[in-house]
């Protein structure tokens, strides 16, 4: 049976604890050992969950592994959401959104609801407020919304009765929206890695690997305006890498953020030929005591350089990541020797299935380990004294 919760499962879970089903995911599977800790450190390094909390927690259908169900205070963009989250050793967890489809049109009728809230007549023949509030405290406080006469055209003004039109209040929303939205993408966005090109790394920053291979997927990840994640980057950088980015933007107005990245690229990165890159994968081993989904991931970081660089087609990354864990596990390894047998003769998988097979496989690893441990827990006493000694 899967380890992992499904939409209904998850909508049903949200339901039982009174939960908002637009603002909770579930995370796993996990093996039981992970800390809560581990678990906040690593969703904060995901800028598509914002202050997670860890709601409630329960065992999969086999009772071995662990998913966690998070709540956050925003809805979640379910748009954004990838398939899996990098949990560092533990592996990739799958993220499972509830099953929202009794809630399909819960926006359009919440939109009707509004417009016909606010399509109504002033009394008097007074305008609407064009203010949020009217105490004095709170005109202080607070910033006044774009009036409807910087909204509607001249010829569309409220009439003599003060009855503002359905368009021009949607058209008021939307314009609302488009400027919350971008105070999200500014604010709620995990900051970059700070890199400057200095030899040695200065205490504080990364080195350009770390540091590109983060800014990538925050790129890919970034739904907003081009020209917010240009700057993002630039706050990212110090001299010398800053200057060579400014320089290159003198000559290159229009340059995206990919644009800039390859420019650090070539500037900052590594000097490989394609040899000497194929030649460091293929040295990639199993170290010992390395759990294998652990290996597995730095695989699959080492298949993704390839295919960054041009050395290999992303339609070869299954057959060389089954070939190299092959070639590059411990005999020794009780779950490396499983998983080469079970793949021995097979299609070749996919880094989801292969990634799922073996912590699976870990996890049942650990079970029986935990099993065999349990008869050590009493003494055998001395063969002279004839008595039992039970170990507390």
């Amino acid at each position: 049976m899967a380890a992992h919760e499904t939409p209904q499962t998850v909508r049903q879970w949200c339901n039982a604890l009174g939960l908002n089903p637009r603002k909770v995911a579930v995370v796993g599977p996990m093996m039981p050992r992970v800390k809560e800790d581990s678990i906040y450190e690593i969703l904060d390094g995901e800028p598509i969950f914002f202050r997670p909390r860890v709601a409630a927690s329960r065992r999969d259908s086999a009772g071995v592994l662990l998913n966690v169900l998070i709540d956050s205070p925003r809805e979640i963009d379910r748009e954004r959401v990838p398939p899996d989250i990098d949990a560092g050793d533990e592996g990739p967890w799958r993220v499972v959104l509830p099953d929202l489809s009794d809630d399909a049109d819960d926006l359009t009728t919440h939109v009707d609801t509004l417009v016909s809230q606010f399509a109504v007549t002033a009394p008097g023949g007074v305008l609407p407020s064009k203010r949020l509030f009217d105490s004095p405290a709170e005109q202080s406080q607070v910033k006044q919304c774009p009036s409807s006469e910087s909204v509607v055209s001249k010829g569309s003004r409220p009439s003599s009765g003060g009855q503002l039109d359905t368009p021009d209040i949607v058209s008021a929303l939307g314009l609302l929206t488009d400027q919350l939205t971008q105070l999200a993408w500014n604010g709620n966005f995990k900051r970059l890695k700070v890199f400057s090109g200095a030899d040695p790394v200065p205490s504080g920053e990364d080195s350009f690997e770390s540091w590109r291979d983060s800014t990538v997927v925050s790129v890919r990840d970034w739904t907003g305006p081009e020209a917010t994640m240009r700057r993002k980057i630039l706050e990212s950088l110090r001299c010398p890498a800053v200057d060579v980015v400014k320089s290159y933007l003198v000559s290159h107005p229009d340059a995206t953020s990919g644009d800039l990245i390859e420019v650090l690229e070539v500037t900052f990165g590594p000097v490989a030929s394609t040899t000497e890159m194929l030649h460091n994968f293929h040295s990639t081993f199993q170290k010992e005591k390395e759990a294998l989904s652990a290996y597995l991931v730095r695989v699959e970081q080492g298949l993704r350089l390839l295919v960054s660089r041009g050395v290999i087609q992303s339609s070869e990354m299954d057959s060389l990541r089954i070939r190299q864990m092959r070639r590059g596990t411990l005999n020794s390894d009780p779950v490396a020797v499983t998983i080469r047998a079970y793949y021995q003769d097979t299609l070749t998988p996919g880094y989801v299935a292969l990634m799922e097979r073996v912590r699976r496989e870990e996890a049942d690893a650990y079970v029986r380990e935990q099993v065999l441990q349990l008869p050590a827990t009493w003494e055998q006493p001395p063969l002279s004294t004839g008595k039992v000694l039970w170990g507390r």
